[in-house]
């Protein structure tokens, strides 16, 4: 029996936990992981203002292994071994014939405090309500991306008599948005009363000259702080695969530590990560069954809807722009299909 091995249980191992017995039933699954559970981030914010309950954004991995017949390690790993074959974690060493990895990213960051909070893993921000304290007057997100905005529209929403603003190195740009929507969004900015101070370009906390009580960072990913051996990465510690999400011929990335040789600017995004689990599913299976893989092609120009606070959403699509709460129900009913196990 061949063993698969996934490192992380990130959306696209959940994806093949679920289905890759179906296309390859005789195979014995390892899953290695340090967190308990895995947020969805496109419910985090909803969560936050208390839209949804913590079970309803997360998965509980040990129940998702335990219904698909997977074994499960609760451990942190520090290394790719892809010479020997193993995964080796702090206190675990786990031999695989196929291997595939799914570990998320870290927060790029200019500085580190006790009044600074990285939002990058989601699982460090979970508690975020518990970290703002009442006296906390001024809270400034550092990168006006959707992230950064839809945190800056949920805050101001739990918050209305504190100081929300936004600090950003060029103007309020939302990847994968029109500039139909991206002006949609600096309208609702003002509307709430959300500060963007643009044009900042920072590179240490030191060089910001806003008052912040809080200072949260929305500015992009680093690779995590696994060792992968000989394995390609870029100077971030992302991995390098093709476009069939392999490393190697019997090791798979998926998600946001992996960086697509053929499409090196697709943005780390879970909208992406959902979109990339079949094909890696499938791949892994084509491999095992010795079949010709299929290649992934990212969708350029994806639905996108952006969280506004008080159960309405900013939606974009092929062209067409709408900010109500129809666009926010549509979010709510995509995100908990993909939500059921």
């Amino acid at each position: 029996m061949k063993h698969l091995v996934l490192c992380g249980c990130g959306h696209g191992h959940i994806f093949v936990i679920k289905n890759i017995k179906e296309k390859y039933p005789d195979i014995k699954i390892t899953v290695i992981t340090d967190n308990e559970y895995q947020y969805y981030s496109g419910m985090y914010t909803g969560f936050l203002e208390g839209v949804y309950s913590h079970d309803e954004i997360c998965f509980d991995v040990r129940k998702v292994c335990e219904k698909y017949g997977a074994e499960l390690i609760f451990d942190k790993i520090v290394k790719i071994d892809d010479e020997n074959k193993k995964v080796i974690a702090e206190n675990h060493t786990v031999d695989y014939d196929y291997l595939s990895i799914n570990l998320g990213a870290t927060q790029k960051t200019i500085g580190k405090g006790d009044n600074v909070i990285n939002s990058k893993p989601i699982n460090t921000i979970i508690d975020l309500k518990e970290k703002i304290k009442e006296n906390d007057k001024n809270i400034l997100i550092l990168g006006a991306g959707a992230s950064g905005l839809e945190l800056a529209f949920v805050l101001k929403t739990i918050y209305p008599d504190k100081n929300v603003s936004i600090v950003t190195r060029g103007s309020v740009n939302m990847e994968g948005f029109s500039d139909k929507a991206n002006m949609k969004a600096r309208k609702l900015l003002k509307k709430k009363g959300i500060k963007v101070y643009e044009n900042k370009n920072v590179s240490s906390i030191d060089e910001i000259d806003i008052d912040f009580d809080k200072l949260i960072m929305c500015i992009g990913s680093s690779g995590v702080n696994v060792d992968f051996g000989n394995l390609n990465t870029t100077d971030k510690n992302f991995l390098i695969s093709d476009e069939y999400m392999r490393i190697s011929d019997k090791i798979f990335a998926v998600g946001d530590c992996v960086s697509i040789y053929k499409y090196p600017n697709l943005p780390k995004a879970g909208v992406y990560a959902i979109r990339q689990s079949p094909i890696l599913m499938k791949n892994i299976a084509h491999t095992l069954n010795n079949e010709e893989l299929e290649s992934y092609v990212p969708d350029t120009d994806p639905m996108q809807i952006l969280y506004c606070g008080n159960e309405k959403a900013l939606l974009y699509y092929k062209g067409f722009t709408l900010y109500s709460h129809l666009s926010f129900v549509l979010k709510r009913y995509i995100d908990k299909k993909y939500m059921k196990y």
